[in-house]
């Protein structure tokens, strides 16, 4: 995932010179979102299954979750392989600026190249699976940046001065993630026991295992859904109705936002896995308390770096893509607030799956979609494309919202803990923060373009700042920052004494 970060980082700037081509590449890699849906919303449950399985020690029905999975997989990779090839035969159909042949013809062949790598994410989703399931997660993380890193190697192979290769980098990528999600499928079989064999024969529908995983299936493709509409259609819809220029500018600034919930959904991994352990044990008091331990500690990392990014947004796109894209700077600040409120998003979101409350991801899914459709409806007509970014914003507001009311309501923390915990510690150091970030901006110059490295130095020293702040005046984060630090020294002085 990092590896892909920092790709995107290089790689956008590269193609920010010539919008057509970027343009082209940001339709077709809206695409390629949608593999992340093939399970087909099996896959929270096979892993919710499979972690439960694992607890209790009962290898065949983890290899018969693991199979059934993997049957879904199959069908859902199939469709869209499907699709994706019928789509690079007539890829005028994606927008109404590929009717040139150049462009059909760069579009077409990163379609066909998404068919064939299509292939990666049955391998990645077995592996989130048997990964997830032992908690070595960090394994599969460790070993994708690795390979990875060769995307960031070839780089200069594919983009120079007045070079965009976006086919052949595309391939090479492709190919990479194949080669990485098969190797770590069979190292993790290899090492955990889990016989692929005994897998592959339990490939087929099984009755017992849809009836138990159904209900949690069912919400997942509802989740799938409202979450395809309200997050991935924009784009597709902004290059059908006004064109490849304005999918450019809108680009930039969802690919930061792609960028912040990458991020976040690293930091959030082992979360479900975690709480799945407590529910499976029965440490119903012990989860609720792990879940507020988690969105208090989350806090800092994901609002202090989202006000970061909010106030330095021109400085950020002027170095990353030049001033070509000053349209994008007021989409991409919308778009970056939509992961607020992730600090209680994501571990709610989380905790109402593992203990199977359903009906409350119906309606928070429900109400996100909602109110996505009447603000971008709303504001089409004032705001044009930009209408959709701040429709995702109230999408994503609308969903935390409901998710803290849960928060309050089923784990007992009233208004007084609420803001305690919650509002009170970041309000100094946001003004801190907002209060440097404007001196920044000032002396610098609004059309000053600085290198992308100085701009991470400023957000990176803003950042140190606001933290700086917050472990002063806070003792909750004072405390997990002195724990931290004395389990990053002690396991090496633990090591050293293993060895004496």
């Amino acid at each position: 995932m990092l590896g892909n970060i920092l790709a995107m980082v290089i790689v956008i700037p590269a193609l920010s010179g010539n919008t057509r081509v970027f343009g082209i590449y940001s339709i077709v890699t809206s695409l390629t979102m949608y593999l992340g849906y093939a399970d087909l919303g099996i896959i929270n449950a096979g892993q919710k299954l499979a972690a439960e399985a694992y607890v209790n020690r009962e290898r065949r029905r983890e290899e018969e979750i693991l199979g059934f999975v993997v049957m879904v997989l199959l069908i859902g990779v199939g469709l869209f392989i499907t699709v994706a090839i019928l789509l690079s035969l007539f890829p005028m159909v994606l927008s109404r600026n590929l009717a040139e042949r150049d462009s059909a013809d760069i579009a077409s062949s990163l379609l066909r190249l998404t068919s064939l790598s299509a292939a990666a994410v049955i391998f990645q989703r077995f592996n989130a699976i048997m990964y997830g399931a032992r908690l070595k997660q960090y394994i599969v993380q460790r070993t994708e940046v690795a390979l990875s890193m060769s995307k960031l190697a070839v780089i200069p192979l594919f983009f120079g001065s007045n070079s965009y290769n976006v086919v052949g980098y595309y391939g090479f990528c492709g190919s990479v993630s194949v080669v990485a999600a098969f190797g770590l499928c069979v190292f993790g079989s290899r090492s955990f026991g889990v016989s692929l064999l005994s897998i592959f024969h339990y490939v087929r529908f099984s009755r017992a295992m849809f009836n138990r995983a159904a209900p949690m299936t069912l919400n997942g493709i509802f989740l799938m859904v409202t979450w395809i509409a309200y997050y991935e259609l924009d784009a597709i819809y902004i290059g059908h109705v006004f064109g490849v220029r304005e999918v450019a500018i809108y680009s930039v600034g969802f690919s930061i936002l792609s960028l912040t919930r990458s991020m976040f959904a690293i930091l959030f991994s082992p979360l479900s896995t975690r709480l799945v352990y407590f529910h499976a044990e029965g440490h119903r008091q012990q989860l609720a308390n792990y879940l507020v331990y988690v969105s208090r500690v989350t806090l800092p990392i994901i609002v202090i770096p989202i006000c970061v990014a909010f106030v330095m947004m021109p400085t950020i796109v002027i170095a990353w893509v030049g001033s070509g894209f000053l349209e994008s700077i007021s989409v991409a600040r919308v778009l970056v607030l939509c992961n607020a409120l992730g600090f209680i998003a994501y571990p709610m979101g989380a905790w109402l799956f593992v203990t199977e409350q359903l009906r409350h991801s119906y309606l928070a899914a429900g109400l996100a979609l909602v109110a996505f459709g009447a603000l971008s409806i709303a504001l089409l007509a004032p705001l044009g494309f930009k209408a959709f970014a701040v429709g995702k914003l109230g999408a994503f507001i609308t969903m935390g919202v409901y998710y803290t009311s849960l928060l309050v309501r089923h784990l007992k923390l009233d208004v007084g803990k609420l803001l305690e915990y919650y509002v009170l510690p970041l309000v100094l150091p946001v003004l801190v923060l907002i209060s440097a970030g404007i001196l920044i901006q000032s002396e610098a110059g609004s059309g000053e373009q600085s290198g992308l490295a100085a701009a991470a130095v400023k957000c990176c020293i803003l950042a140190i700042a606001a933290s700086g702040v917050l472990l002063i005046q806070g003792r909750f984060y004072r405390e997990q920052a002195v724990r931290m630090l004395c389990a990053a020294f002690n396991r090496p002085l633990q090591a050293a004494c293993e060895v004496k």
